[in-house]
């Protein structure tokens, strides 16, 4: 199922499909992405901070950020969100700053732990709901917070707010 829509500097509409684990564009059906180990969610395009490249961001459900050259489906820069200690969850929600990057996770529950686990053999006895940021620099700090840990929460997106 598609679960992701953006468009492309022509217009073109991008679409996510879990599933079949790629990116589309519905003009002709061609893929702008390669074909995805996990789940993906997101796939927008946006500069890359550092190169000033435009690429294809994408996050996928057990813990991988990828952004790939959306001409030759070339996975350019990877980041996987246990290399950071960041705690296993549903990933989806990702804010690219100037700096580095705002992903969000939505702890894995027992009503879903089963599929998770087609995914990822991650410890998710840790899983938790939270916003982690992801630093560009390797030497930079990466940090998270937990949200809503009262309550049963999720984590859809991520939407960037301008300044002004």
């Amino acid at each position: 199922h598609a679960n992701y829509c953006s468009r492309n500097e022509d217009g073109d509409l991008l679409v996510t499909f879990i599933r079949q684990r790629r990116i589309v564009n519905t003009n002709d059906w061609s893929w702008v992405s390669p074909e995805y180990s996990g789940p993906p969610h997101e796939g927008y395009i946006e500069p890359h901070p550092v190169s000033g490249k435009k690429l294809l961001w994408v996050t996928t459900v057990p813990g991988l950020i990828i952004a790939s050259d959306p001409d030759d489906q070339q996975i350019l820069f990877s980041w996987t969100l246990s290399d950071y200690g960041i705690a296993p969850g549903w990933t989806r929600g990702l804010a690219i700053l100037s700096h580095g990057m705002l992903v969000g996770t939505t702890g894995v529950r027992k009503s879903n732990h089963d599929y998770f686990r087609r995914w990822s053999t991650e410890d998710i006895s840790r899983s938790y709901t939270g916003i982690h940021y992801i630093p560009f620099d390797t030497k930079g700090r990466s940090s998270s917070i937990e949200v809503f840990s009262d309550r049963p929460s999720k984590v859809f997106s991520i939407l960037p707010v301008a300044n002004e």
